[in-house]
């Protein structure tokens, strides 16, 4: 069975909004839905580099890492050219904050549009389950 780890970050900025990033219209797996910056762990990688590099590729920031602040493994099965794939996926979501240098947001392919947002209204144009389970998870930390 095929592992994967998948990286993602709740990047926010000085203003304490979060950055979600829109899927490009031709991307395979959620075309058009507002995501978190991330991806794929590349092979000897470090889970910090890999996170690190993906906020760098895909938004054009560089950023401090505060932490990873959850986890969640699941064995995943997905349909792709009449075939049934199954993998056992690892997602990290990690804390982080933009290095305020002046840079702007410069987004790569996979993506087609950003926002900047308070937390609450994330919950708002977020879609995927697992994302939004990240946000209830966050939001309930910050109130204990």
């Amino acid at each position: 069975m095929i592992r994967r780890v998948i990286q993602k970050a709740l990047l926010f900025n000085a203003q304490d909004q979060l950055l979600l990033l829109r899927r490009s219209p031709t991307d395979t797996r959620r075309p058009g839905e507002w995501d978190f910056p991330g991806g794929m762990l590349d092979s000897g990688e470090t889970f910090e580099a890999g996170i690190v590099r993906e906020i760098q590729e895909e938004a054009g920031l560089k950023v401090l890492l505060d932490g990873l602040v959850f986890t969640k493994t699941e064995i995943v099965q997905w349909q792709a050219d009449d075939v049934t794939h199954t993998e056992n996926v690892t997602w990290l979501y990690y804390m982080t904050r933009v290095v305020d240098d002046g840079s702007e947001v410069t987004l790569s392919y996979e993506h087609d549009d950003f926002m900047w947002v308070s937390v609450t209204d994330a919950q708002k144009q977020i879609h995927y389950d697992r994302h939004l389970e990240v946000l209830a998870h966050y939001l309930k930390s910050i109130d204990d």
